[in-house]
């Protein structure tokens, strides 16, 4: 069973995503479902400062970000990477991650996505992707996306 950190909890990002690499026990990304929801995300309790995965745009891939407001239906997101965007409920996911996650990465913090999995987690939060092509990296959670 996944340990969830309560939103009322305060942390920095870094200790934050150290927290999440470490004790999260499942082995892939897991999403909440709330009974009687069509996508199954609108009745979760989603507050300002939960770290999630948020859709870009119009893009399939969800990033890793942080809540920053939520106001008529719309959240604020803030991703890792600096960017921000309003979203819907249904643009966002629970940011859980762990090994055997597959992810799709920027090699060496490049502009490039590669597909790879987190092969392992270091204490300092830091994720050793394996990518398809046979390249192998330690890097940060910023530079991953997913595509449920």
């Amino acid at each position: 069973m996944p340990i969830q950190i309560k939103s009322s909890q305060i942390f920095s990002l870094r200790k934050f995503f150290y927290l999440i690499v470490l004790l999260i026990p499942s082995t892939s990304f897991l999403f909440a479902q709330e009974k009687g929801s069509s996508s199954g995300l609108e009745n979760t309790e989603w507050k300002v400062g939960n770290p999630v995965m948020a859709r870009w745009l119009t893009e399939p891939f969800f990033y890793p970000a942080v809540i920053d407001e939520i106001a008529d239906g719309k959240v604020h997101v803030k991703y890792l990477d600096g960017d921000i965007a309003w979203v819907t409920y249904k643009d966002l996911m629970p940011l859980r991650v762990d090994i055997g996650t597959r992810v799709n990465a920027r090699w060496q913090n490049g502009k490039v996505y590669y597909w790879g999995k987190i092969a392992k987690i270091n204490n300092d939060g830091q994720i050793y992707i394996e990518y398809d092509d046979g390249d192998k990296e330690w890097t940060t959670i910023k530079v991953i996306r997913i595509q449920p």
